[in-house]
């Protein structure tokens, strides 16, 4: 537990996830959304409920980007699952980075099918296209950890290649609840 809390791309992830949180609410409503009785609350604890989902690979089955859409509009809906998105593939990577310290690797590697062991699993769009793919996120993460990418790629690629996806199961969400 004390190597975890030492993570620096740990500590990154936790901190740009609450700057972002923090901006969600201040631009999403204002400074009346940081003086709600239970915005503040609401916040601190659904997002971190998302990312605890999300760093399951089956997480894409759950449909909570839908949900955060139907929940609050299309734009703070995508800001949500963007965030949650973002903190479940930065601690996808950590659980990568430390699988490849314990288990051989290159073994591992040189086992692979010759054109899976060429896969370039660290260009940065492999790593933003393949997150529109449905599962295949948590994969990646975790591949790009074991392949020792630097922490830095995987996080913009995952700000970027996030968006896409986040904002149209936001819209559909939304679409949802105006239908109704």
């Amino acid at each position: 537990m004390d190597g975890i809390l030492r993570s620096r791309s740990l500590v990154w992830s936790a901190v740009l996830v609450t700057l972002g949180a923090g901006a969600w609410l201040f631009f999403g409503g204002g400074p009346a959304a940081l003086a709600g009785p239970h915005a503040m609350l609401a916040a601190a604890l659904w997002i971190p409920a998302q990312v605890v989902v999300y760093v399951s690979p089956l997480s894409d089955l759950v449909p909570w980007p839908v949900a955060n859409g139907s929940m609050y509009g299309l734009w703070r809906g995508a800001s949500i699952t963007w965030l949650a998105w973002l903190g479940a593939g930065s601690l996808q990577y950590v659980i990568g980075r430390r699988a490849a310290r314990d288990f051989d690797v290159e073994r591992a590697l040189a086992r692979l099918p010759g054109r899976l062991s060429r896969f370039p699993i660290g260009h940065p769009a492999v790593l933003i296209v393949g997150r529109w793919v449905p599962i295949s996120s948590a994969f990646l993460n975790v591949a790009a950890g074991v392949a020792g990418v630097p922490f830095w790629r995987i996080l913009w690629c995952t700000a970027i290649g996030a968006i896409p996806p986040a904002l149209v199961l936001a819209a559909v969400g939304a679409g949802i609840m105006r239908a109704f």
